[in-house]
């Protein structure tokens, strides 16, 4: 019987804990340039699932833009936009919408900057978005950005096409460097391309506003005068209606889908951060109807979220690192007889497999592995120290141990990594006392890494041995310029992974990962293939099933079922590893 069947009396509970224990996921990134993210996504699925992306100001981190009561004296950032209160409070607004939300911070904390310098920023922008929306199982992406974070907007205009699954941009005092020339066709057609479409922009009159005696705008900057070229670009002044809102002009476009919100500012006061934070500008930009006429009272209005601001900023979570090792928690040996000298090599022995059904090669390779036939750094398990937070916010940490890399069998000299279906790479897990891993150890692993290799994909002859062998040769090609071996490597395959969405879609596969340089998987969560499809680029990474928090032994099946520790190694709340197996049919060898 599997060892993850041994969990069987663990009640699935991913939807079914209480909601302040598992509300939502939320977790920490950062990519290897130090572009940072933050994502917070609701557990529960819905019919209408969203995710808004808000581009950080210059100058402010994650941190300060999700806000918090200001923690000192000098600490007035955390003070001026509340993004988290005010996407907590468009919730409890739109209670039929899951509502997920990413912050994004750039390196120097300027999008401007970071893309201008950036080789390839407009497939970055459009590769990081579509990397967000699947991690948070997003059917549609609201835009936002304040101050310089517009700028992340404006290259998602240009070049065309807008992403497909963006469907509102929001430029909260962020249009500055909004050109007519290379935005206004683009926007145009991504308006007319579909009736959920909407532009909206929050501004301020700028023009004649001072800090210490001198002009906050030089001549020809602003954000009021970027609107107004917006609305000369997007129709001109005929297409738009205006009426007036207390202090605001607010114009909207004949077809309803473009709007602007533009403060007078008569007392030439700094309006930059008050018209996203104090005037809950998030809140009514975020509607549900864009279109609906009473959506923008509150700008008239205190602060409508007060109550939702967090006593204290949120703390982001170490990046995962391979530890030392130590007597308390000895790294545990996978149980192995050692290679007989006689054993073949990778290659030939399985091309001597080639021509057998699937079911008999597995089992096959399966006898093989476990005869000890396979190189040294399968042997190996590394140490990886992860950090979560609980849902309530208390810092967790695990000391786990995973593969060094893929699984392969073979010789050191010639060694080809493993290409298994589902069934057959439970079935080995589980006789070495681990377990596949999830998606969120993945980008843990190639966090921590010491050797990342760029993938290599191929697209012909997918499922035959010659591209698994061709493949392991160009891994073997990269490895041999590294400049010292690897202890922990990624980069190699695709990661088989446990997760709940293959309860979904029983009878599937589930595929992750595939980092590239820029730390985005080229392969989003994914499940479209059947579990007997294998091909060259399907990797087997193990995570032992014993870890360490606080000093104490755990199972780490134990841990993804927990109520509280699931953080540690899931982002999609707690797991049943023994259900997923069972009912996704991985229980027939």
């Amino acid at each position: 019987m599997l060892h993850c069947l041994s969990l069987l009396h663990i009640s699935f509970c991913i939807l079914t804990a209480t909601a302040s224990e598992t509300s939502a996921a939320q977790w920490w990134q950062t990519l290897p340039d130090g572009c940072r993210v933050f994502i917070d996504a609701p557990l529960q699925m819905s019919d209408k699932s969203v995710l808004v992306i808000y581009a950080t100001p210059n100058g402010n981190t994650i941190e300060q833009t999700l806000g918090a009561a200001p923690p000192g004296a000098g600490a007035w950032r955390f003070d001026i936009q509340h993004v988290a209160a005010q996407v907590q409070r468009t919730r409890q607004l739109q209670p039929n919408t899951r509502l997920s939300l990413a912050v994004i911070e750039a390196p120097g904390r300027s999008w401007p900057a970071y893309l201008a310098a950036h080789s390839a920023a407009p497939q970055f922008v459009r590769r990081l978005i579509e990397h967000l929306r699947s991690q948070t199982r997003a059917q549609q992406v609201i835009l936002c950005g304040h101050s310089g974070g517009g700028e992340f907007l404006l290259r998602c205009i240009h070049p065309a096409p807008v992403p497909a699954a963006i469907t509102r941009f929001v430029f909260l005092d962020a249009s500055y460097s909004w050109d007519n020339q290379l935005h206004s066709q683009p926007a145009l057609q991504w308006l007319q391309s579909g009736a959920q479409n909407h532009l909206i922009a929050v501004a301020y009159d700028d023009r004649a506003v001072k800090l210490n005696g001198r002009p906050v705008i030089s001549d020809g900057g602003g954000t009021w005068r970027a609107s107004e070229r917006m609305i000369v670009g997007l129709g001109g002044t005929a297409d738009f209606t205006e009426v007036r809102l207390g202090p605001f002009r607010h114009l909207t476009s004949r077809t309803g889908r473009v709007q602007f919100l533009l403060h007078t500012n008569p007392q030439n006061r700094i309006l930059h951060t008050a018209i996203v934070g104090d005037m809950n500008g998030l809140i009514c930009s975020l509607a549900a109807n864009p279109e609906a006429t009473d959506n923008w009272q509150r700008l008239l209005q205190s602060r409508d979220y007060s109550d939702l601001i967090p006593p204290a900023p949120r703390q982001a979570q170490p990046a995962a690192t391979i530890a030392a090792a130590d007597n308390q928690h000895p790294v545990p040996q996978l149980p192995l007889p050692a290679r007989m000298p006689q054993a073949a090599g990778g290659t030939p022995y399985l091309r001597g497999l080639q021509g057998l059904p699937l079911a008999e090669r597995e089992q096959q390779i399966i006898s093989e592995f476990l005869q000890g036939n396979v190189p040294p750094q399968t042997r190996r398990l590394v140490p990886l120290q992860i950090h979560a937070n609980t849902s309530e916010g208390r810092p967790l940490a695990a000391l786990c141990f995973v593969t060094a890399d893929c699984l392969a069998i073979g010789s050191e000299q010639d060694s080809v990594r493993l290409t298994l279906t589902p069934a057959a790479a439970v079935t080995l897990a589980d006789k070495l006392g681990c377990l596949l891993i999830t998606p969120r150890l993945s980008d843990a692993i190639h966090e921590a890494a010491t050797v990342r290799l760029t993938p290599q994909p191929m697209t012909e002859n997918r499922e035959s041995l010659a591209t698994l062998l061709q493949h392991q040769n160009l891994i073997q090609q990269q490895l041999l310029r590294q400049p010292f071996p690897g202890t922990l490597v990624a980069g190699a395959k695709k990661d088989l992974v446990l997760t709940g969405r293959l309860l979904e879609r029983p009878g599937q596969v589930a595929l992750y990962g595939w980092h590239q340089s820029d730390g985005l998987p080229i392969q989003p969560l994914y499940t479209g293939h059947s579990q007997h499809y294998v091909d060259y680029s399907h990797g087997i990474r193990l995570i032992h099933d014993q870890l360490w928090i606080d000093g104490q032994p755990h199972s780490a099946a134990a841990v993804l079922s927990d109520q509280k520790l699931w953080p540690l190694l899931s982002r999609e709340g707690p797991l049943d590893t023994g259900k997923i197996v069972q009912e996704s049919g991985w229980l027939h060898r």
